[in-house]
């Protein structure tokens, strides 16, 4: 009989990092952006409490003016890229590039300031409750 075990949560951001940078692998972003001028969302999985989403950036950025706000947490790990994530709270900025991930809580009001121009910045979001 299976009985429901609570799995620590950095052994699941360790399995969804494993299985982005393979997914990342098989399949090439070039393949679905191809030159695109729109960021290309990609979700991979979403069910009730749990969203997963690839996301292709070549350069875009929030609208200037607009801040992002989500209802759930969202842990997000850059594939590829380089990218400059600014926080409402403190005016705070934080550079990432390929291999680095963030938490934002729920709520956390941001917004992505840049995404590196010159290659595709792919990153893996998780969404969850």
């Amino acid at each position: 009989m299976c009985s429901a075990q609570s799995i620590p949560l950095d052994k699941i951001f360790k399995v969804l990092n494993f299985l982005s940078i393979f997914f990342c692998f098989i399949f090439n972003a070039r393949r679905y952006n191809g030159g695109m001028k729109k960021e290309l969302f990609q979700t991979l999985l979403n069910k009730r409490s749990l969203k997963i989403e690839r996301i292709i950036s070549t350069g875009q950025a929030t609208a200037e003016g607009k801040w992002l706000k989500n209802r759930r947490n969202e842990w997000v790990i850059l594939l590829q890229g380089a990218a400059r994530l600014r926080f409402l709270k403190n005016n705070r900025l934080v550079k990432i590039k390929a291999g680095s991930h963030l938490l934002i809580p729920a709520n956390e009001i941001h917004r992505v300031d840049w995404t590196d121009p010159k290659q595709e910045t792919i990153w893996l979001a998780v969404y969850y409750k």
